[in-house]
């Protein structure tokens, strides 16, 4: 498990616009306050993370990024042995079938970060 500044930091997020977006309703799969105010990351809830971060960081918006990071937490919590997910991002007023953009997440990618931040062996900048 990891604390939320840790999280944060492997996610490559800034730890009070991560808050912001919890408290704005745009991250809505944040586990929740232990007693003593601190949140714990387990795998699942990191990668989401990661995948928020990375979709922040090219242009997605904070509430499209949050409901896509909620639903590949789900499909974690449902399917732990998932390797890749692709998700389709389109503009609701556009009348066409074809997203505008693919997203194709490399899980195992995300779980190694997460496997690296447990073990105090991820370096940063």
């Amino acid at each position: 498990m990891l604390s939320s500044k840790l999280a944060c930091r492997v996610a490559g997020i800034d730890r009070d616009r991560f808050n912001e977006a919890i408290c704005t309703g745009q991250y809505l799969c944040a586990p929740r306050v232990v007693r003593g105010g601190t949140r714990r990351f387990n795998r699942e809830d990191t990668i989401a993370l990661c995948v928020y971060g990375h979709l922040i960081r090219n242009q997605t918006g904070r509430e499209v990024a949050g409901k896509i990071a909620n639903c590949v937490r789900s499909r974690l919590q449902t399917e732990p042995e998932l390797k890749r997910i692709s998700v389709h991002i389109s503009d609701a007023h556009i009348k066409e079938t074809e997203p505008l953009v693919t997203q194709i997440f490399n899980i195992g990618a995300f779980a190694l970060r997460y496997e690296l931040a447990i073990k105090g062996e991820l370096c940063w900048p």
